[in-house]
C-alpha cells in the first residue's frame, strides 16, 4: 500500500484507474497519453513527469521524479527501466510490469500485481472477470470469417498482423480472430503501425471483419486530419463483406491507442459480441451487454 507513486507507462495508467485508486496516491505520471486517458491523474492532484526535450523517445525528466518523493516507481512499456538510464540511481524501489504486446497471461498477471500492490485485489479479480467474459462473447462472434486489424493515421490504413511482435496481435490470438490470409503476408512485414494498404487491396482480400483504431483521434492531432470512419467511407471498402454485414468495429481511439490495457480490450470484446453502437463518433457499448 505506497502513498506516493509514479507511473510511468498509461497502459497501467488505465488499470490503476480502473482499480479505483485515489488520485492522491499517484504522485507523478508520465505526460505522454495519460491526460487524455486518466485524467485525474494527470491533473492539479499529480504532477506530469515531461519528456526530456530533444532526448530520444522514452526519456524523462529523473529530476522531476525525485522531488516527487515517491515511495515507489512502477516502470513499463512505453518508458521501461531499461531506457531510463539513472532511474535506479533514485535509490527508489522499483517494478517493471506489463509490455506493448499484450496476451491474455500478461493482462491477467499485470492486473493481479497491480491489485496487489494498491490493496485492490477484489476490484483486480473483478477486472479479470469482466475480461475474460468479454473475450468468450468477441469469440464466437469472430468465429465466423476472417478479418484484419488496421490503424488510421495521415489519412491512410495499416494493418497489423497476427505474428508475436505485432502491437495488436491479440484480437488474433486472443480474440480468436483468423487474420485475412490474402492479407497476412502484406502486413507481416511492417514497421510497428503495420504495413500500408490501399482500400483496393483490402476489397480484393474482402475480410469479413475489419477493426479500427484511429491513431490521429486518440492524440487529437494539431490541425485537420482525416478521422478513420471518413478514410473507411468509400465506395471500395464499402462493399466489403465486412461492411455489408456491418463488422468494420470502431475502437475507441483514445483507448485503442494510448490504453491498450485490460480496459481497453474488454470494451473491444464487447463492441465485437455485442455489435456498434455511436454516440458523437465515439463507439460505445450497448446498455444490455454491460
Amino acid at each position: 500500500s505506497p502513498k506516493r507513486v509514479v507511473v510511468l507507462d498509461s497502459t497501467l495508467l488505465e488499470a490503476i484507474g480502473a482499480l479505483g485508486v485515489e488520485p492522491g496516491v499517484i504522485a507523478g505520471v508520465v505526460k505522454e497519453g495519460s491526460q487524455k486517458l486518466v485524467p485525474q491523474y494527470a491533473g492539479e492532484n499529480s504532477t506530469a513527469v515531461k519528456d526530456v526535450a530533444g532526448a530520444e523517445w522514452g526519456t524523462v525528466d529523473l529530476e522531476a521524479i525525485d522531488a516527487l518523493k515517491p515511495d515507489l516507481i512502477i516502470t513499463g512499456w512505453r518508458f521501461g527501466a531499461a531506457q531510463l538510464t539513472g532511474i535506479t540511481d533514485l535509490k527508489v524501489p522499483l517494478i517493471e510490469l506489463t509490455n506493448g504486446n499484450h496476451t491474455e497471461q500478461s493482462l491477467r498477471e499485470t492486473t493481479t500485481t497491480l491489485g496487489q500492490i494498491f490493496d485492490k485485489k477484489d476490484a483486480a479479480a473483478s477486472l479479470i472477470t469482466a475480461f475474460e467474459e468479454s473475450v468468450q462473447k468477441a469469440k464466437g462472434a469472430l468465429a465466423q470469417g476472417n478479418g484484419i486489424v488496421v490503424l488510421s493515421s495521415g489519412g491512410s490504413l495499416f494493418g497489423s498482423g497476427a505474428g508475436k511482435d505485432s502491437r495488436h496481435r491479440i484480437y488474433y490470438d486472443t480474440f480468436g480472430m483468423t487474420i485475412n490470409p490474402t492479407l497476412e503476408q502484406a502486413v507481416a512485414q511492417g514497421e510497428q503501425h503495420g504495413a500500408e494498404l490501399t482500400s483496393e487491396a483490402i476489397l480484393a482480400a474482402n475480410p469479413d471483419w475489419i477493426i479500427v483504431i484511429d491513431r490521429d483521434a486518440s492524440y487529437g492531432v494539431d490541425g485537420e486530419f482525416t478521422p478513420a470512419r471518413q478514410v473507411l467511407n468509400n465506395e471500395l471498402i464499402n462493399q466489403t463483406s465486412a461492411a455489408q454485414k456491418g463488422q468494420i468495429v470502431y475502437i475507441d481511439p483514445v483507448e485503442g491507442y494510448l490504453g491498450e490495457g485490460i480496459v481497453t480490450y474488454t470494451h473491444a470484446a464487447q463492441l465485437i459480441a455485442a455489435g456498434l453502437v455511436s454516440v458523437d463518433g465515439r463507439p460505445v457499448v450497448k446498455a444490455a451487454t454491460r
